[in-house]
C-alpha cells in the first residue's frame, strides 16, 4: 500500500474529518495529513509533502471576492514549487471554476459533499456556468493532447460524505503516480467507480451506453451486460415529454453539464426518482462522450412527500384546534379522520386508560371491535404497551413479527399494521392516540408519519388538558354563582366581579356595584379599620379573615364574617357572609345560658359534672358553699386540687369511669364528703353520663341532695322500730309459747271445746309473729333502701324459698316445676321476701286442709321478660277485688291479716320495673256462672341484659 504525505489547507471545520477519513477510514492509501487554515502557512511545508490538498473557498475568502484568493494562492504555490501535485477540494460555495483551476495548474478537481441536497423538479432551466461543469482535461496536467479516459475525467456528483472522501482518496493516489507508473496493487479508477453507490455510465456522442457500474445494475435492475449497447432510454418513464429531452440534448450537445430529478423506471416496472446529473467529456473543445450520474433519491422524495404530507395534516389539524364551539367527541372523529387520510390507515381510534382498561371515545373506519364506548381490558390491547413508550409504537406486520404474531392484542383486534402514541394530560397518562389497518404496511412507517401521530396525540392531550381547564372554570364559576357566601373580585378598590349573593348582603343589584370601590359600603369607623389594621395584615399574611360592620343600601347595617384574599397583581378575592341573624342566635343562646345559670345556682342540691379527666366542667354555687371555694376556682381543676382528703377524693370519683364507659345513669345511696366547714355530709347522688355539646367528650353529672339529716333521722326511726319489733316479737314468742302448753294440757285432759279458744291464741300469736316480719321488710323497703337494683339469679332463689315456707308449713304442698330459667332478673336481695310473702299468702288465705300451691316460670320470645306464675287451690279472689288486694290496707277474703304482705309485694315490685296482677287459676269461658277453683299471681321481672 502506497504511502502519501499530504498537505491539507482549508477552512477549519472542513479539516478533520477529512483528515480522520484519510488516515483511519480509507485503504486506498497510507495517508499522513498535515492541516493548516492559513495558505501562507502551506508555501513553506511544499517540499516536505507528496500532494498539496486545497480547499475552495480558502479561509477568510470574502463573500464577492470570487475565484481570485484562491487562484492566487494556486498561483503562488506554482510558482514556488511547480512539481507538486494540487488537488482543489470545492465546496458548493467555491468561486474558483473548473476551468480556471485547470488553467491555474491544478492536477484534479474534487467537489466536496454537500451538505443539503437539492431539489431541482423535473424540467428546470440547465444550470449552464462553466462552476457546474465537472471536467477535468488531461492536458492541463500533462501537457499530452491525448484523449481524456472516463478515469480522469469524470464529472463528480457523490452521493454520501464517506463515498465522497473515499473519491477523494483515490484521486490523491492518481494524481501524485504519473500515467505509466501506477501501483498495480492500487485499484484502478474504473474499479473504484465501481464501488460509488451512485449509477455512473458513460455513452458515445449518439448516446449509447458503453460502460456502466455496478451501482447501475442494482438501481435500475438491468444487468450491466444487456445494458451496454443499448440507449438510456430504457429506463424512460414516460413522465418527461418530448420538449423535455430536446433541451437535455441541446444543453450536453452545447459542452453544458445537464442535473436535475426525474422519474425513471426499472427493468420490473417500478418507477424511482433518479437525481440525474449528465456532464459532457470534452477533448480539445470538442464533446466526445457523456459520463452520467444517477442517485437513487426515491427514499428522500418519499420523505419529502411525507413531509408535505404532515405538513398540510397539520395545518388541518391547526385549523380543526380553533373549532371551539365543536363538542370535543366530534373533534376527535374530524382529527381521525384527517390523519387516517394521510397515512392511508383506514381505521383510526382515541382511548382513554383507566383502572387496567381500554375504552374508545372517539373511532372513525370499520371494524367489528373497534367503536366508540367499546371496552376491553388492558391486557388484551396494543396500547399496554403504547402507554410505556415515549416514542410512538409501530407494527407494520404483527403477524410475521415473533414479538406480536402470538400477542393476545392481535388475537383480539387482528391489526397487522398499527401506530399509536401515548396522551398526557397534566402530565398524567390519559389514553392513546392509534391507527391501524388489517393488512400489513408496505413499506414501513417513517419517522415522519411518526412524528404527525406524535403530534396529534400531544395536540388531543393539551385539547383535553384544556377542556378539563374549561370544566373546572365553568364548575368553580356555577359554584360561585350558586354559593350562598358572597363572593366579589376587587382591582384595586374598584369591584370586576361579584355574584348575586355578594349584593344581596348589601341590598343591591350586581350592576349597582360592578365599577364601583367598596368605600361607599361601610362607614368611616370600618374604613379606617380596613386601611390601617385589615390591609396592612393582609399584605404581610397573604390573606385575612374577621368580622365586620357593612351599610346596607337601605340605611341598615348588616354584621359580616369577611375572608380577603391576595391575587397576582393588585387584585385580591373579598368572600362575605351576613353573620346578622347568627349574631342573634348567640345574643339569645347567651340571655339563655345566663337564665339557665340563675337556674342551677339557684337549686339548693349541689350539681356539677366532671370529664374522663376528672376536671370539673361544671359547678353551681351549692357546690361552691360546700367546698369553701368560688366557682371560677372549682371548674378545670380535679378532686385533688379542691377536696380536703384522700378520703373525699375516692368517695367522689368512684365509678366515674365505669359510668361514662356504659353511659348508663347510676344512683349511689350513700356518698360522704367532708365539707369546707369540717362537718360530714351524707349526699344522695345520681350520676348522668352525657357528651358535651360541642366537643364531643365524654362527662358525668353529679345531682347530689343533701341527706345529712334525713339519715339522721332515718337511723334514729329505723333504731326505734327495731327496739319496739324486738319487744313486740319477744313477748308474743312469751304468749305463744304459753299458749301452746296450755293447749297441750287442754288436749289431753279432753277439754278440746277450751282448747278451740287457745288455737286462735296460737294463730294470732303467729300472725303477729309473722306481721313483725312483714313489717321489717317493709322499713327496709320504704326507708333504708336505696341502692340501685341488681341481677338476682331466678332458679336458685325459687327453690330456696319452695323449701323454706313448705318446712314451716307442713300440711301444705308447694310443686316448683322444672326446670326452672336459668337467667337472672332485675331485682335485689328482697325479691326473696316477694316470693316469700305469695308462698305464705297463697297458702294462708287457703280454705283447703292440706293448701296446694304450684310454682311455674316462663321466658317470652324476645328473652326480655320472665313471668313467675303462683297458682293456689283456694277460694278464689272475685274478679272486684283483684286490683284492690295489693292496697296498703287490704286483707284477704275473711282474713285476720293486715294486709301488708301483698302491698310489700306491690311495691318491691314496682321499684324493679315490673308488673304484679291476679288472675283466675282456669281462666273462665265467657258467660260461665262457675266460680273459678283457685287464684293465680302473676309477676313480671325484666330479664337483665347479661342473663
Amino acid at each position: 500500500m502506497a504511502s502519501l504525505r499530504v498537505l491539507y489547507v482549508d477552512e477549519e471545520s472542513a479539516l478533520e474529518p477529512v483528515r480522520r477519513y484519510l488516515e483511519e477510514e480509507t485503504e486506498a492509501a497510507e495517508f499522513d495529513v498535515q492541516t493548516v487554515t492559513r495558505p501562507e502557512h502551506a508555501l513553506p511545508a511544499l517540499e516536505e509533502v507528496d500532494c498539496l490538498l486545497c480547499g475552495a473557498p480558502l479561509p477568510d475568502s470574502k463573500r464577492g471576492e470570487g475565484d481570485a484568493p484562491t487562484l492566487a494562492f494556486l498561483e503562488r504555490v506554482r510558482e514556488r514549487d511547480s512539481s507538486v501535485p494540487t488537488v482543489v477540494f470545492a465546496g458548493e460555495e467555491a468561486g474558483v471554476t473548473v476551468t480556471a483551476a485547470f488553467e491555474a495548474g491544478v492536477t484534479d478537481y474534487v467537489r466536496k459533499p454537500e451538505t443539503e441536497p437539492r431539489r431541482t423538479a423535473v424540467g428546470n432551466d440547465r444550470q449552464r456556468t462553466d462552476q457546474d461543469v465537472g471536467v477535468n482535461s488531461a492536458s492541463s496536467t500533462t501537457g499530452s493532447d491525448s484523449r481524456p479516459t472516463a478515469a480522469t475525467n469524470t464529472v463528480e456528483a457523490l452521493p454520501a460524505t464517506s463515498q465522497q472522501y473515499e473519491l477523494l482518496a483515490h484521486r490523491l493516489v492518481a494524481g501524485v503516480q504519473p500515467h505509466g507508473e501506477r501501483d498495480s496493487s492500487q485499484p484502478t479508477a474504473e474499479a473504484a467507480i465501481d464501488h460509488v453507490a451512485d449509477a455512473v455510465f458513460i455513452t458515445d456522442i449518439d448516446g449509447t451506453i458503453e460502460y456502466a457500474n455496478a451501482a447501475f445494475e442494482r438501481i435500475t435492475g438491468y444487468d450491466v451486460d444487456d445494458a451496454v449497447g443499448k440507449n438510456p432510454r430504457i429506463l424512460k418513464s414516460g413522465e418527461q415529454d418530448q420538449t423535455y429531452y430536446e433541451r437535455l440534448w441541446d444543453a450536453i450537445l452545447d459542452g453544458e453539464v445537464w442535473e436535475e430529478e426525474v422519474v425513471n423506471e426499472r427493468q420490473s416496472g417500478e418507477r424511482y426518482y433518479a437525481h440525474q446529473t449528465i456532464s459532457p467529456i470534452v477533448n480539445d473543445g470538442a464533446v466526445e462522450k457523456f459520463v452520467a450520474v444517477q442517485r437513487d433519491v426515491t427514499d428522500r422524495q418519499r420523505l419529502e412527500a411525507e413531509i408535505e404530507r404532515s405538513a398540510e395534516t397539520l395545518s388541518q389539524l391547526h385549523d380543526s384546534a380553533f373549532g371551539l364551539d365543536q363538542p370535543i367527541e366530534s373533534k376527535l372523529e374530524r382529527l381521525l379522520e384527517t390523519v387516517t387520510e394521510s397515512l392511508d390507515l383506514p381505521i383510526g381510534y382515541v382511548t382513554r386508560i383507566d383502572d387496567g382498561t381500554q375504552e374508545v371515545i372517539a373511532a372513525v373506519g370499520e371494524h367489528e371491535t373497534i367503536e366508540t364506548g367499546a371496552t376491553d381490558p388492558l391486557e388484551r390491547t396494543y396500547c399496554r404497551r403504547t402507554i410505556d413508550a415515549d416514542e410512538p409504537v409501530v407494527v407494520t406486520d404483527a403477524e410475521a413479527d415473533p414479538e406480536w404474531g402470538a400477542d393476545a392484542a392481535f388475537d383480539r383486534f387482528g391489526l397487522s399494521c398499527y401506530i399509536g402514541a401515548r396522551v398526557l394530560v397534566d402530565d398524567e397518562v390519559f389514553g392513546t392516540v392509534c391507527f391501524a389497518d388489517s393488512e400489513p404496511r408496505q413499506p414501513h412507517v417513517g419517522r415522519v408519519q411518526q412524528s404527525t401521530v406524535k403530534a396529534l396525540a400531544q395536540w388531543v392531550g393539551r385539547e383535553l388538558e384544556r377542556r378539563r381547564y374549561e370544566q373546572d372554570l365553568e364548575l368553580q364559576s356555577a359554584a360561585m354563582e350558586a354559593s350562598m357566601d358572597g363572593i366579589a373580585i376587587l382591582d384595586g378598590d374598584e369591584y370586576v366581579y361579584m355574584n348575586q349573593a355578594h349584593a344581596d348582603v348589601f341590598g343591591y343589584d350586581v350592576d349597582d356595584l360592578i365599577g364601583t370601590t367598596w368605600h361607599q359600603l361601610y362607614d368611616t369607623e370600618e374604613i379606617e379599620r380596613f386601611e390601617h389594621e385589615v390591609f396592612p395584615q393582609l399584605v404581610d399574611d397573604g390573606e385575612w379573615r374577621g368580622e365586620t360592620v357593612a351599610q346596607k343600601c337601605d340605611g341598615g347595617s348588616v354584621q359580616q364574617e369577611v375572608t380577603l384574599s391576595l391575587l397576582d397583581g393588585d387584585k385580591l378575592i373579598c368572600t362575605t357572609r351576613d353573620i346578622s341573624e347568627r349574631k342573634a342566635r348567640e345574643r339569645e343562646l347567651e340571655l339563655a345560658r345566663t337564665q339557665l345559670r340563675q337556674v342551677i345556682d339557684l337549686v339548693p342540691d349541689l350539681i356539677f359534672a366532671k370529664n374522663r379527666d376528672g376536671e370539673y366542667v361544671l359547678a353551681n354555687e351549692t357546690v361552691a358553699t360546700v367546698y369553701g371555694r368560688p366557682v371560677d376556682e372549682i371548674v378545670g381543676r380535679t378532686d385533688a386540687e379542691v377536696l380536703p382528703s384522700e378520703a373525699d377524693v375516692a368517695s367522689l370519683s368512684a365509678d366515674d369511669e365505669a359510668v361514662g364507659e356504659s353511659m348508663e345513669a347510676t344512683h349511689v345511696s350513700d356518698v360522704e364528703l367532708t365539707a369546707a366547714d369540717g362537718s360530714t355530709r351524707v349526699l344522695e347522688t345520681t350520676k348522668i353520663p352525657f357528651e358535651v355539646a360541642g366537643t364531643g367528650e365524654i362527662a358525668v353529672l353529679w345531682y347530689s341532695r343533701d341527706i345529712t339529716e334525713v339519715k339522721t333521722q332515718r337511723d334514729r326511726l329505723d333504731l326505734l322500730n327495731q327496739v319496739v319489733r324486738h319487744d313486740v316479737r319477744n313477748d308474743l314468742q312469751v304468749v305463744h309459747g304459753r299458749a301452746q302448753l296450755l293447749a297441750d294440757r287442754l288436749e289431753r285432759e279432753g277439754l278440746s271445746d277450751v282448747a278451740v279458744h287457745v288455737s286462735e291464741v296460737l294463730e294470732a300469736a303467729e300472725e303477729a309473729i309473722e306481721l313483725t316480719k312483714t313489717a321489717r321488710d317493709l322499713t327496709e323497703t320504704m326507708l333504708e333502701r336505696t341502692d340501685g337494683p341488681e341481677q338476682i339469679p331466678l332458679e336458685p332463689l325459687l327453690s330456696s324459698e319452695a323449701d323454706s315456707v313448705s318446712s314451716r308449713y307442713g300440711d301444705a304442698r308447694i310443686d316448683l316445676e322444672r326446670p326452672v330459667p336459668d337467667v337472672t332478673v332485675i331485682a335485689d336481695e328482697m325479691l326473696e321476701s316477694v316470693v316469700e310473702n305469695l308462698l305464705v299468702n297463697a297458702i294462708v288465705h287457703n280454705d283447703s286442709s292440706r293448701p296446694r300451691v304450684a310454682v311455674s316460670a316462663a321466658v317470652d320470645d324476645d328473652r326480655e321478660w320472665v313471668e313467675l306464675r303462683i297458682a293456689d287451690d283456694g277460694p278464689g279472689i272475685p274478679d272486684d277485688r283483684k286490683e284492690d288486694v295489693f292496697g296498703k290496707d287490704e286483707k284477704g277474703l275473711e282474713s285476720p291479716g293486715t294486709g301488708l304482705g301483698l302491698y310489700l309485694v306491690r311495691t318491691l315490685i314496682d321499684q324493679y320495673g315490673g308488673e304484679v296482677w291476679i288472675e283466675d287459676r282456669d281462666r273462665r269461658v265467657q258467660g260461665e256462672d262457675a266460680a273459678p277453683e283457685g287464684s293465680l299471681v302473676v309477676v313480671r321481672l325484666r330479664i337483665a341484659a347479661d342473663g
